[in-house]
């Protein structure tokens, strides 16, 4: 259900990201997925766990693209 399955990102979002998610890209093999925010942070997750893997940060403004 696509209902479902928003719902879980942006579950998933708000407990990783202090601030909006501007974008997500979905690694090619599908296990992984990034997601870039206002919080001016990248977090790179796996996507059967929802456990964040990595996270950049020090960016200077918001992150909106370039992933």
């Amino acid at each position: 259900n696509l209902f479902r399955s928003v719902y879980r990102y942006l579950t998933i979002f708000s407990l990783g990201h202090t601030k909006g998610v501007n974008k997500v890209a979905f690694s090619a093999d599908g296990t992984k997925f990034a997601s870039a925010s206002d919080d001016r942070t990248i977090r790179v997750w796996n996507e059967s766990s929802t456990m964040t893997l990595h996270t950049f940060r020090g960016h200077k403004d918001g992150v909106v693209g370039g992933m």
